[in-house]
């Protein structure tokens, strides 16, 4: 009976993890309905990989609490197993795809425009998850081997730079119920980590392996804090660097000025106000955001900008008469990492 109850679980873990996954997802594919791209479905499998994965190791911690075996389990594994590797590819490779096909090239300068540099740790971050994640599909091949272990450590780290990774970049955990879900993610896979270590530990002491199998635990928990700390730092960074956007424009264009950027007039950003050619001003500096729309996960919200004073719609999402504008929350310092390097210029006093 126990061990039904722990398949059942298993299985419906899964599946709620998955839902809440869309949930989240869901308005940034209904805002951009009209204009829908790969770049507003590509994040809904980076989501629903992390949160199977997540269900992994928090079903194989629990299952060692309740001493239920593997086997029952071996069906839900090997499903879930070749759905989390299916997101996986899915989720980098329709960017790449549609980086490309705009244009941009292929990785890693296309990650570079897409992201911004002042986020291009957290790409990095990604990119060597995904690697390692790859090579832990390998297991059937290689477990027995003694060097596997190494591959199964990184695995673990490799989880909290994803969970480090999408804090930074998704636009989907940027704010709102689904950032705290990501957090008690993050606070929960370490726990249930610590479990399976502590677990571990036991049979290696048992074996006489104890020293080498804590040592490779404390490199593994180095790391982690490691990834935290800088991840945090860099996210502390980005937002004192985005800081400038929500400025007063006299305070931006007196640093732009030493800058030697080219000063733009009202009447000359408002010529450039359709999809095609798209200029908008944000804090009193000029953008020049046309290659941009194609990928906007707010979908045609953003031609609202073109021409435009965009800033209250950068910095609080509300239009010229204070309404909300698509979620009605500010836009990340991920976005405004992007919109820096759109900058073509200043605008005139």
């Amino acid at each position: 009976m126990k061990t039904q109850r722990m398949v059942v679980f298993a299985w419906g873990l899964s599946a709620l993890v998955g839902v809440l996954a869309v949930l989240a997802w869901l308005p940034s594919y209904s805002l951009g309905l009209d204009g829908a791209s790969l770049y507003i479905l590509f994040p809904l499998f980076g989501l629903l990989a992390f949160s199977l994965m997540w269900t992994h190791y928090i079903v194989g911690a629990l299952r060692r609490l309740a001493g239920v075996e593997k086997q029952p389990l071996k069906q839900y594994f090997a499903v879930t197993g070749w759905a989390t590797v299916i997101f996986i590819l899915l989720h980098p490779s329709l960017l790449i795809f549609q980086l490309w096909r705009d244009g941009d090239g292929l990785p890693p300068g296309s990650y570079l425009n897409y992201v911004g540099p002042a986020l291009k740790w957290a790409m990095v971050l990604g990119t060597l998850s995904f690697l390692v994640f790859l090579s832990f599909e390998t297991k059937k091949w290689f477990d027995n081997k003694g060097w596997w272990p190494a591959v199964e450590y990184a695995n673990v780290v490799a989880m909290f730079a994803i969970i480090a990774h999408s804090l930074a970049l998704g636009s989907n955990l940027q704010r709102g119920w689904y950032r705290y879900v990501w957090l008690s993610y993050a606070i929960s896979l370490l726990v249930g980590v610590g479990y399976i270590y502590y677990c571990q530990a036991k049979e290696a002491k048992k074996e006489g392996k104890f020293m080498k199998k804590i040592v490779a635990i404390a490199l593994v928990v180095a790391l982690i804090i490691g990834i935290g700390a800088y991840g945090y730092t860099q996210m502390n960074k980005d937002e004192e660097l985005d800081a400038p956007i929500t400025t007063s424009a006299e305070e931006q264009n007196l640093e732009i000025e030493t800058a030697d950027q080219e000063v733009f007039t009202v009447e000359e950003v408002a010529d450039h106000n359709n999809q095609d050619d798209c200029w908008t001003i944000v804090s009193g500096l000029v953008y020049d955001i046309t290659s941009y729309i194609p990928r906007h996960p707010g979908g045609d919200e953003i031609l609202r900008a073109c021409g435009e004073d965009g800033t209250s719609l950068f910095t609080q999402r509300t239009d010229s008469s204070g309404n909300s504008v698509g979620s009605g929350e500010p836009h990340s310092s991920g976005a405004a990492s992007q919109l820096k390097s759109f900058q073509v210029g200043t605008l005139s006093q």
